[in-house]
């Protein structure tokens, strides 16, 4: 490096400088080294760039400094205006030095990229051909398909160039554009014309345009099969200039190109296959030369051939040129003929036989990637005629096969093709038995099933002697079987099911040898419980129809019993109590038993002595619950789908979009006479003696109001009482007004514990009923749920359940003394008091009430004989207020 820097040419290229750094980097022993190194040649670039004195030639070596610092990884940003700058010069080579710094650093959404459009469109118009193919280079990198109508006029105008460099770059061009915006270029046949273009490589350049044409639309470029014929047919009679050969072989990347497009635009057309079909056979009779490049070219004629309508001559050609490839040497060679002979082989598959040995040999190879594609193609290749040979050489495969995932597929596949093109059914079970010793773990249950399912139904198009036949050799090749040394748990279990289940039907061997043999089988280590499961069970079947059951299979059986496998377990003791019950065991064991039809009772009547007998003794009777017993529609309609209120909507009304809820069904709600309070979290019962001392205080507040007992006591008004009803007529006043305010107003009360503890008994009331309200004349919003009498004492503990119920009832009124109408004071109530909802129940009743804080609930009691009314309210400190206003209101 140091001597090629003090030449002249050497000193042309760079100055020292530059050849130094060439020279640290590559010497720098670590990563650190050399990002120092770029961060001091950053540091030089930065100052020396920005000196107004720097000449181009000068500019053009730091540009390349920079391109090397960018390449390493660290950011020059600070240089790509320089870049830009550069492009501008009308030296040739520092031109080409900015545009290949441009198309290197600029990403294309920089800033600077319209700077740099406005080079390219006047190096577009410049005379110099060179100046044009830099330009439409950078055009090609880094236009965008915004910038795309600045520049898309010049470089149609460039198609029409007399270089024929120019005009090949600019179809290049244009096809980039097409690629990032396809409305960007106009009508793309415009563009067909280029293919008559006097020079062949402006014609190869707008085939691989073409070819992307075709793909997305092959029916509207179908007339261009023609064209393509004709050029193919030029290229193959050597009629362009021998600068395009390759190997001998002339323009063979112009020929592949154009096999493609036929394989496109000719797919199942047979008008268009008919005119390739002469050409197709001159190429690959041109092509044979033995050199590499006329393998490739005759590779794609065999793909081609595949694609079109398929015609006897050129499928013949083309498997005797797959052969050649089968028997070379070359593994690619021989990767090439595999992958051929898997296309013929969907066309015709009688051209497989012929190769069969060639490609089962391939399994041989020390290619892997030979090994997958045989195996694929064998796959392809399998059929009724030889699938006893391909079979035979794959189960061979796989008892040589190590790698997981190649194991996997072969079992996959194997068992797929047994029993999809089975000779026998005998075949097919010692098949699938092979295949379970070598990879059991790889054997899906679905196969097992499969397999006993045939042993245990047959085959329909055999007699009944010939299926009872199989299932003697099934027997008897599986009694074989046991002598092996080890089997696989899968295969074990195959065994002892068909040992079990036709065992008896074996002349060769009687049912003491196959008990014996199966007793031996258990004692042997065995991990699998399931495998002795299935060995019990078949011991099980086969002492069934026996006299007597051999004292050595009981030992086996109570040895067992304690396994700490419960399955295992429950076979053991089924065993040893049907061994005491022979005639039961007969009849639930029955020889041949697993292909006979189950009655299923699905009302299990048999049930019903054991149900009458348990209703006799007073057991309750069984009802469904009738949602489940709809259908599936019933039940969607039955469901109920209301929208629930906004519970910021103060007004309580219900909005537009709410359904209102259909009447349901009468229901009555009994509550225990004594509750601890009214949540619905605590309705356990509770004793008396037991309330706590402020349940009065903070739930309930009774007050007699009786012109009798507060306003005259023996006959005679006393001060006590005037004073007394003073502070009441206060108390009147604010429940009046209280009760006149509109709901989003506050009112007055209490201050401290007893306010919070009502406000917070109040807002659960308000949750209860804030789904269906609809606003009172008086503006106050009303409750439309109905409350349900209850049984026993009608307590404040009863409001919750009573406003959570929605059925309505309708008790009506019950007898009450004359002269004392229940209905009517109700009705008195519900005028002067904006009440919401009243209910009946006998002597009392219960209202409802909106006011700032929530719900008011009260229980009015009528006692005749005192003439009085007790109240309990859901505000304790508004009792005696209430009293006051009712005296009022309604007495008065």
């Amino acid at each position: 490096m140091a001597k090629f820097s003090k030449t002249k040419t050497g000193k042309d290229l760079g100055s020292k400088q530059f050849f130094d750094l060439i020279r640290s980097i590559g010497e720098a022993k670590s990563k650190q080294e050399e990002d120092k190194i770029i961060a001091r040649e950053i540091a030089v670039l930065k100052t020396k760039m920005g000196d107004k004195d720097v000449d181009k030639k000068q500019m053009k070596e730091y540009v390349v400094r920079l391109l090397y610092c960018e390449m390493l990884g660290h950011n020059a940003e600070f240089g790509y205006i320089f870049c830009v700058n550069l492009i501008a010069s009308s030296d040739l080579l520092q031109k080409r030095t900015g545009y290949l710094a441009v198309q290197l650093t600029i990403s294309p959404d920089n800033e600077l990229l319209y700077l740099i459009v406005s080079a390219i469109q006047k190096d577009l118009k410049s005379s110099n051909s060179l100046d044009v193919c830099c330009a439409l280079n950078a055009a090609t990198k880094l236009i965008n398909s915004e910038l795309m109508p600045c520049l898309i006029q010049d470089v149609q105008n460039c198609l029409k160039h007399q270089s024929a460099l120019v005009r090949k770059k600019a179809i290049v061009c244009i096809h980039a554009f097409w690629k990032k915006n396809e409305m960007g270029v106009g009508d793309p046949k415009q563009y067909q014309q280029v293919l008559c273009d006097k020079d062949p490589a402006v014609m190869a350049c707008t085939l691989s345009f073409l070819q992307d044409l075709c793909c997305l639309n092959p029916e509207e470029n179908k007339h261009l099969v023609s064209s393509f014929v004709s050029i193919l047919r030029q290229i193959c009679e050597h009629r362009l200039t021998k600068e395009y050969d390759y190997h001998r072989i002339p323009a063979p990347w112009i020929q592949i190109k154009l096999l493609k497009l036929l394989a496109i635009l000719c797919h199942q057309d047979v008008e268009k296959s008919k005119a390739a079909y002469i050409v197709l056979g001159e190429v690959m009779k041109r092509a044979d030369s033995g050199m590499h490049i006329g393998h490739a070219v005759i590779f794609e004629c065999v793909k081609t051939i595949t694609c079109l309508i398929p015609d006897p001559e050129l499928i013949e050609a083309a498997a005797e040129a797959i052969s050649k490839f089968l028997s070379s040497p070359n593994p690619n060679l021989k990767y090439l003929g595999i992958t051929s002979l898997s296309r013929i082989v969907l066309i015709d598959p009688v051209y497989a036989k012929e190769h069969r040995d060639v490609v089962m040999d391939c399994l041989e190879d020390h290619d892997e990637t030979i090994k997958r594609k045989t195996l694929d193609l064998l796959y392809a290749m399998t059929n009724e005629d030889s699938i006893e040979v391909i079979v035979g050489r794959l189960i061979k495969f796989l008892a040589a096969a190590h790698d997981v995932y190649l194991k996997s597929d072969l079992v996959t596949n194997i068992a797929d093709l047994a029993y999809k093109y089975y000779p026998s059914m005998g075949w097919y079970i010692n098949t699938m038995n092979n295949v379970i010793k070598l990879g059991e773990q790889y054997v899906d249950n679905q196969t097992v099933q499969g397999m006993l399912k045939m042993i245990a139904e047959g085959s329909e198009e055999l007699s009944d002697e010939e299926n009872v036949e199989f299932r003697v050799r099934s027997v008897e090749n599986y009694y074989n079987l046991l002598d092996s040394d080890k089997l696989p748990n899968t295969l074990v279990q195959l065994i002892a099911w068909v040992l079990g289940e036709y065992g008896f039907m074996s002349e060769e061997y009687s049912q003491d040898d196959i008990i014996d043999k199966l007793c031996d089988l258990l004692e042997k280590s065995h991990d699998d419980n399931d495998t002795k499961g299935y060995i019990i069970t078949a011991l099980m079947k086969l002492t069934a129809q026996a006299s007597t059951i051999p004292d050595h299979v009981l030992d086996l059986v109570a040895l067992y019993k304690s396994s700490v496998s419960l399955a295992l377990q429950q076979r053991c003791y089924e065993f040893l109590e049907l061994a005491n019950h022979k005639a039961l065991m007969s009849a639930v064991l029955p020889l041949d038993g697993c292909c006979e039809d189950l009655e299923v009772d699905p009302s299990l009547s048999f049930l019903n002595p054991e149900v009458q007998g348990a209703l006799q003794l007073g057991a309750k009777d069984y009802r469904r619950n009738y949602f489940h017993s709809l259908t599936a529609d019933e039940q969607v309609a039955t469901l109920k789908h209301a929208e629930y209120a906004n519970p910021m909507d103060k007004t309580g009304a219900v909005t537009e979009t709410a359904h209102a809820e259909p009447a349901a069904e009468e229901l009555t709600l009994n509550v225990s006479e004594n509750v601890r309070r009214w949540n619905s979290k605590m309705l356990e019962p509770q004793k008396e003696d037991d309330a706590p001392v402020e349940q009065k205080e903070d739930y309930e507040e009774e007050d007699e109001l009786s012109p009798a007992n507060e306003s005259v006591q023996n006959g005679a008004e006393t001060e006590e009482a005037k004073e007394k009803m003073k502070g009441k007529k206060k108390k009147k006043d604010k429940l009046a007004s209280i009760f006149d305010k509109p709901a989003g107003k506050k009112a007055g009360g209490k201050k401290g514990t007893k306010k919070k503890r009502a406000e917070g008994a109040s807002s659960d009331v308000m949750d209860y009923g804030s789904t269906d309200r609809e606003a009172s004349p008086s503006g106050l919003p009303s409750l439309q749920q109905q409350l349900v009498p209850v049984s026993g004492e009608l307590t404040m503990a009863n409001f919750e359940p009573a406003w959570k119920a929605h059925a309505a009832e309708g008790n009506g009124s019950l007898a009450i003394p004359q002269g004392l109408d229940v209905e009517q004071m109700a009705a008195r109530i519900k005028d002067v008091s904006n009440i919401a909802k009243i209910q009946t129940i006998g002597n009392e009743f219960v209202a409802a009430a909106r006011h700032s804080s929530g719900f008011v609930l009260c229980h009015f009691k009528l006692d005749p004989a005192l003439l009085s009314i007790k109240v309990r309210t859901t505000l304790p400190e508004l009792s005696n207020a209430v009293v006051e206003h009712l005296k009022s209101t309604i007495l008065g």
